[in-house]
């Protein structure tokens, strides 16, 4: 059934969808791919500023996977969240130890669905004569261990998709990371999508057929307990286009290190424009189940200056 809908809901969806879809850069124009994993793998990484490499749970796989190493016997981890109102990003990890190491799985997807088309009528009114889906995603196996008792070493493949309507798309790169343990210093190092000019295929559904590039990153990052309570992180992350940085503090309470707050600030790419955010958050630990909380203020952009994140993850 053909449904009439009034030009004031239309326009809540149409700028809700675009606004977003501009944010993430998931246009199928342009020479770089947009990166799922920008958004961020869990509320706790977020809430660092996005600094990367020290997430200690399954769900890091969608970071440095060399730090799934950590994991001492299981863990899943669970993040979702809802951007402007219409996009659903959800992702879900798992990880155990083996006799040859740590190996994960993991499932990231944001979807927009039932987006309208629409047509005009000879009144001016808009009516829906179809819906079709949005959806990203990312499939994910990473494979970690120790080389030495202090330098871990892991590598992921990421398997990607893009369905728009009748547009699909799919791609394939790899992942591989190293990470460095002091009693107060720890440095993390990974290249995410290795191997150079790889591509995601979009298939137009006329027979055609349009490329963009994977971008590959390099991303650096450092940890220092400064004391007990204070802990400082620092991030450099390079791709072809520049170089973003990312900075936070965390403070753990002496008489309850099961608690962290957090405060940072990042920098990402709105198509070739580098934005900041401040982030904040709290994570809290207790039983081995740890949840997180964090808050963004995205500097400068008025339909879409703030976000709230929810992530859960369980260490067995």
């Amino acid at each position: 059934m053909i449904s009439r809908i009034v030009m004031g809901d239309f326009s809540r969806k149409f700028l809700g969808i675009t606004a977003l879809w501009v944010v993430m850069v998931s246009v199928i124009l342009g020479a770089d791919y947009d990166m799922l994993t920008d958004l961020g793998s869990s509320a706790e990484t977020i809430s660092r500023g996005n600094v990367e490499g020290f997430n200690f749970t399954a769900s890091g796989m969608f970071e440095n996977p060399a730090s799934l190493a950590k994991i001492e016997n299981a863990s899943v981890g669970l993040f979702m969240t809802t951007l402007m109102d219409e996009a659903a990003y959800n992702n879900l990890a798992l990880a155990t130890r083996t006799p040859f190491g740590v190996i994960g799985f993991g499932y990231a997807e944001t979807s927009v669905v039932d987006n309208p088309i629409t047509a005009q009528d000879g009144n001016g009114e808009y009516f829906v004569t179809d819906t079709f889906d949005y959806r990203q995603g990312i499939l994910r196996a990473a494979y970690a261990d120790y080389l030495l008792p202090n330098i871990c070493f892991g590598v992921s493949f990421s398997q990607y998709f893009n369905n728009f309507g009748n547009i699909k798309a799919a791609g394939a790169n790899f992942d591989i990371g190293i990470t460095f343990d002091r009693p107060d210093v720890s440095l993390s190092g990974f290249i995410r999508n290795f191997s150079p000019n790889s591509a995601i295929a979009f298939d137009n559904g006329n027979g055609t057929k349009s490329y963009e590039v994977i971008p590959t990153e390099f991303v650096m990052s450092g940890k220092w307990m400064m004391s007990t309570s204070f802990t400082v992180f620092g991030e450099l992350t390079s791709r072809n286009h520049g170089n973003l940085y990312a900075g936070a503090l965390q403070f753990s309470p002496n008489e309850f290190q099961d608690l962290q707050i957090n405060g940072g600030y990042r920098q990402f790419y709105v198509l070739d424009k580098i934005k900041g955010g401040i982030t904040l958050g709290v994570s809290l630990t207790l039983l081995g189940v740890k949840a997180s909380y964090a808050y963004e203020k995205i500097e400068d952009h008025p339909q879409y200056d703030s976000k709230n994140y929810f992530s859960v993850s369980i260490n067995l």
